[in-house]
C-alpha cells in the first residue's frame, strides 16, 4: 500500500474522531443551555451537531428529540412536528413514552386532531391515569371539531399591536379610555433578551383611545417604573391609582425570578416601586388585587403545587405590608399544566389562562365560578376568544366587551392585543299546530309565550296553523315559557331557553294537539211486557238518562229502533213494534226533546237480538254473537228459559245516526207529538230527488254525519271530493286513521292528492248501514260524494223506481 493512500485513510479516520469530538462539545454546550432555559442557543447548537451526524443512530435519534422539545418550549408547534415525527415511531419512542404526549401536543396545537389523539392514546397505554394525557384527549374529541363558539367578535387591534410582542393590556382610568400595556418593541429599556424566546426585555407602555386605540407610547422615561429588567402583567386598583407588576430581574445567582411590586400613580410621574409579594425559590406574578387590596390572586411555579404553574392567592392585614399566607386554589382550577393570569369579574368568576384543561392548544381562557368557599365548574370561553395558539390576560371593560392577548396565526407580531365584544343575540319562534286525529292544521290556537318574570305576549295562528313571536320578544339568558291551547283541546306546553347561545337562533315548535275525547254516549234499552207497550216505571228513569244525554249534545240524532218477540203473526207484531216507538216518542218530546232530533222504526219480529257478550241466563251458556231466533229459543226444553229469551226480543233500541243536527227553534212540549213511524217489511226505501244536472241525489251519513250523494251505477268506484274530506275531518267524522297509506305524502298542506286511498267505517243509506267501505279522493268532482256500482251492490240487490222518485234496496 502506498503512502499516498495511508495518508488519505488516517486523514478520514482523524477527521471523523474530530467531527465526533465537535458533535459531543456541542451537545455538551446545549445540554447546559437547556439547564440554563437558553432554548434559543440550545437549539442553534443541537441544529449544528445534526448536521454532523449522516446515520441513523440512537444518538442522533436522542438530538432530534432534544430538539424537537425545544422548539416545543420556544412556542414552534410546526418545527416540533418536524422531528418529533422522525422519532416517533422508533423503538426509543417506545422506551420514552413522553415523546408521544410531547408530540400529540403540538399536533393539537396545530390543529391536527386525529392524529394528536392515536399518540396520546398510545401514551395511555403507557400511563392510563395522566390526567394532561385524558385533557388532551377529551381536546380533541370535543375542541378542535367542535362547531360550538362563544358570543363574542374579536378583532385584533391594530393600533396597539407592533411586530413584536404587546401583550398584558390593562385598563388604567375610570372611562376606560386608556390602557397600559406589556411590549418588547424597540425603544424598550431593557438591553437584554429573554433566554427563553429571545425577545428583548419589556416594558410598560401607554395607549389612549380616540376613535380607536393610539399607537402606544412609553409609560415612563424616569426608569423607575421601566428599566432594564422584565416588566410586565400589570393590574390598576379601583382608583386606578396604584398600579401592581410583574418584574423579573436577575439575582446573585444569575437567575431571573419574578416577583410582584407596587407603585403610585401621580399625573406622568410613578413613585419608586414597593416589592409587595415575592418568594426565594419561585417566581410569582400577573397579579390580580381585591377592592380593599388585602388579597391578591397571582401565578406562581412554588413548590406545593399541582403543576408547573398554579393560581394562587395571598393576603395581608394592611396595605402598606407585603402580603403572606400563600393558598393554592385547588385541582379545581389547577392542573399538573400551566394556569396563569388571574382575572376576578364582580369577585364571582376567575377567569385564567391554562394549557391543562381540554382545550384548542396552547393556553386557552378559562373561567370558574365561586359557590360555597370553592371554586367550581371551569368552563372553557370556547373559540373565538380562544385558538390553536396561546391565549391569556384576558381583561372585561364590563361584562359584554374586554381585551386579551394571543399569539395566534396572521396576527402582527407575536403576541397581539385583541378585543372582543358581545354579540346582540336575536331569538325567534315559530311553527305549527295540527290536530292530532286528522293531522289538519289547527286555526285560532292561543299560543302564549311567558318569560321568567311573569311578563306574557300572545298570538293565535293563521288558517295554515302557523304562528310566530319575532326577536323584539326575546332576550338573553331568560327562561321561557309557551302554552298552546284551544277549545276543546288538551293544552300543551314547551319551554325555550336563551341561555349559552352564541348566534342568532330561529327555534321550531310544531305542535300536534289532542282532542278532549267526548264521554261515551251510553243508550239504555227498554224491554216490554207481553203484547203491551205501555213504559215500565224503571225505564222511564232509564229515558230520563237519554234525555240527559240528549241535552248535553244538541247535536245528536238518534234512532228509535222498536221490536217484538215472534209469538204473533208479522202485521201484529209490525203494529205493536210502532206503538211501543211512538210511546218512547212521545216520552222524550213530552221532556222537550224537539221530533226532528228522532227517528223511529218498527221491526216486528224481523230482527232478533244479538247477544253482545258471553253471558249466563237462567243458568245456561250463552256464547257472544248468538242470534235469539225463535228456532233458538225453542230449542230450549226450560219455559223459564223460553220466557226471558222472548222478553229480551222485546225491546227499543236506540243508535245515534247523526251528529250534525242544528237546532231552527225551540219546540213546547206536547203529549200529542207525531213522530212518523218506518215500517220496512217491504223493503229499505231511500227517496231521492234529480238535480240541475239531471243526477239522482240523495242523502246518507258517513260516520254519523251528513252528505250529499251522487248515484252513478255505471261508475265501478266510490269517490269522495277532496274539500269534502278535510271538512269532515274538521267536524270530527273522519281521523287520520282513514286515510290508507303514509298520510304524510298524501296530505300536502291540508290538501289530499288525487286518488288518495280512504276507508270508512260506516256509510248509512236510508235504513242499510255499511262497514269499512273503501273510497278515493277526488279533486277533480264537483259533487261532495259519488255512489259507485261498489257501494251499491255491497248494500244489497235494488230497484229505481222512477215514478216516486224511489229507491228499494231489498
Amino acid at each position: 500500500m502506498s503512502k499516498y493512500i495511508k495518508y488519505i485513510i488516517i486523514s478520514l479516520l482523524l477527521g471523523g474522531w474530530f467531527s465526533a469530538l465537535s458533535q459531543n462539545k456541542l451537545i455538551k454546550i446545549a445540554d447546559e443551555n437547556v439547564k440554563d432555559l437558553q432554548f434559543q442557543q440550545a437549539i442553534e447548537n443541537y441544529s449544528k451537531a445534526l448536521k454532523k451526524m449522516k446515520d441513523k443512530t440512537l444518538k442522533k435519534t436522542r438530538v432530534e428529540n432534544k430538539l424537537a422539545d425545544c422548539y416545543r418550549l420556544t412556542n414552534n408547534p410546526k418545527e416540533a412536528v418536524r422531528y418529533y415525527k422522525l422519532i416517533s415511531e422508533t423503538k426509543f419512542a417506545d422506551k420514552t413514552p413522553i415523546i408521544y404526549f410531547n408530540y400529540a401536543d403540538v399536533l393539537k396545537q396545530l390543529g391536527q386532531g386525529e392524529l394528536a389523539k392515536k399518540y396520546y392514546q398510545k401514551y395511555l397505554t403507557k400511563f392510563p391515569d395522566d390526567i394532561l394525557a385524558k385533557n388532551g384527549l377529551t381536546s380533541c374529541e370535543e375542541y378542535l371539531n367542535s362547531t360550538k363558539q362563544s358570543p363574542y367578535i374579536v378583532a385584533n387591534q391594530n393600533g396597539l399591536n407592533s411586530i413584536y410582542d404587546d401583550y398584558g393590556a390593562i385598563y388604567s382610568s375610570k372611562k376606560h379610555d386608556q390602557i397600559v400595556l406589556s411590549s418588547n418593541r424597540k425603544g424598550s429599556k431593557g438591553k437584554e433578551k429573554d433566554n427563553w424566546t429571545k425577545g428583548w426585555f419589556s416594558d410598560f407602555y401607554i395607549s389612549n383611545y380616540s376613535n380607536g386605540w393610539e399607537t402606544p407610547h412609553n409609560a415612563d422615561d424616569t426608569e423607575v417604573l421601566n428599566t432594564d429588567a422584565n416588566e410586565g402583567a400589570s393590574f390598576f386598583d379601583n382608583r386606578f391609582r396604584t398600579m401592581y407588576f410583574t418584574r423579573c430581574e436577575k439575582g446573585e445567582n444569575k437567575k431571573v425570578y419574578c416577583q410582584v411590586f407596587q407603585t403610585e400613580r401621580s399625573g406622568k410621574r410613578w413613585s419608586r416601586p414597593r416589592l409587595v409579594l415575592s418568594d426565594s425559590s419561585s417566581n410569582v406574578g400577573q397579579p390580580w388585587v381585591s377592592n380593599n387590596e388585602l388579597v391578591i390572586y397571582f401565578a406562581s411555579d412554588k413548590n406545593g403545587g399541582f403543576g408547573g404553574k398554579d393560581i394562587w392567592m395571598a393576603s395581608r392585614k394592611r396595605k402598606s405590608h407585603e402580603f403572606t399566607d400563600f393558598h393554592n386554589l385547588g385541582e379545581t382550577v389547577n392542573t399538573p399544566g400551566d394556569e396563569m393570569f388571574p382575572y376576578l369579574l364582580n369577585d364571582t368568576t376567575l377567569y385564567f389562562s391554562s394549557n391543562g384543561h381540554p382545550g384548542y392548544g396552547g393556553l386557552d381562557i378559562f373561567y370558574a365560578n365561586y359557590k360555597d368557599s370553592l371554586w367550581t365548574d371551569v368552563k372553557n370561553s370556547l373559540s373565538p376568544i380562544n385558538s390553536n395558539a396561546d391565549d391569556f390576560a384576558i381583561i372585561f371593560k364590563n361584562e359584554e366587551e374586554g381585551l386579551f392577548s394571543s399569539n395566534r396565526n396572521n396576527g402582527i407580531g407575536g403576541d397581539d392585543i385583541y378585543s372582543f365584544k358581545r354579540k346582540k343575540i336575536k331569538f325567534s319562534v315559530s311553527g305549527t299546530v295540527k290536530d292530532e286525529r286528522t293531522l289538519l292544521s289547527l286555526e285560532n290556537v292561543n299560543v302564549s309565550l311567558t318569560d321568567n318574570k311573569g311578563k306574557i305576549k300572545i298570538t293565535k295562528t293563521n288558517k295554515s296553523g302557523f304562528y310566530k313571536f319575532d326577536s323584539s320578544c326575546f332576550i338573553e339568558n331568560n327562561n321561557y315559557s309557551i302554552l298552546f291551547s284551544k277549545e276543546n283541546y288538551f293544552s300543551y306546553r314547551d319551554s325555550i331557553d336563551t341561555y349559552n347561545f352564541t348566534s342568532n337562533n330561529d327555534f321550531e315548535i310544531d305542535v300536534i294537539l289532542d282532542p278532549i275525547p267526548k264521554d261515551p254516549i251510553v243508550l239504555p234499552n227498554i224491554l216490554y211486557d207481553l203484547n203491551k207497550w205501555d213504559l215500565k216505571p224503571q225505564y222511564q228513569d232509564s229515558l230520563k238518562l237519554l234525555i240527559g244525554v240528549l241535552n248535553d249534545n244538541p247535536n245528536l240524532v238518534i234512532e228509535l229502533r222498536s221490536h217484538t218477540d215472534s209469538r204473533a203473526n208479522q202485521e201484529y207484531n209490525d203494529n205493536l213494534s210502532q206503538k211501543r216507538a211512538q210511546t218512547v216518542v212521545d216520552f222524550l218530546v213530552h221532556n222537550g226533546i224537539e221530533p226532528q232530533r228522532l227517528v223511529a222504526k218498527g221491526y216486528g219480529e224481523r230482527v232478533p237480538r244479538v247477544i253482545a257478550k258471553d253471558t249466563y241466563i237462567s243458568g245456561f251458556f250463552i256464547k257472544k254473537g248468538t242470534a235469539l231466533t225463535e228456532k233458538f229459543i225453542k230449542s230450549f226444553t226450560s219455559n223459564d228459559m223460553k220466557k226471558k229469551l222472548f222478553e229480551l226480543n222485546r225491546r227499543t233500541e236506540f243508535m245515534v245516526i247523526a251528529k250534525d243536527f242544528k237546532s231552527t227553534h225551540k219546540v213546547a212540549a206536547t203529549k200529542n207529538s207525531v213522530v212518523n213511524i218506518i215500517n220496512d217489511s217491504l223493503g229499505v226505501v231511500v227517496p231521492y230527488n234529480i238535480d240541475s244536472n239531471g243526477k239522482m241525489a240523495i242523502n246518507c251519513y258517513l260516520n254519523d254525519f251528513k252528505i250529499n250523494g251522487i248515484i252513478e251505477p255505471d261508475i265501478n268506484v266510490s269517490s269522495i271530493n277532496g274539500d269534502k274530506v278535510l271538512e269532515l275531518m274538521r267536524q270530527g267524522a273522519l281521523s287520520k286513521t282513514n286515510i290508507k297509506g303514509d298520510i304524510s305524502k298524501v296530505l300536502q298542506n291540508d290538501m289530499f292528492i288525487n286518488g288518495t286511498p280512504l276507508e270508512i267505517e260506516k256509510i248509512r243509506i236510508g235504513d242499510i248501514v255499511l262497514n269499512n267501505i273503501k273510497l278515493i279522493v277526488s279533486n277533480e268532482i264537483s259533487q261532495s260524494f259519488i255512489f259507485g256500482k261498489d257501494i251499491l251492490e255491497k248494500a244489497g240487490s235494488y230497484e229505481i223506481n222512477k215514478e216516486n222518485s224511489i229507491i228499494i234496496f231489498k
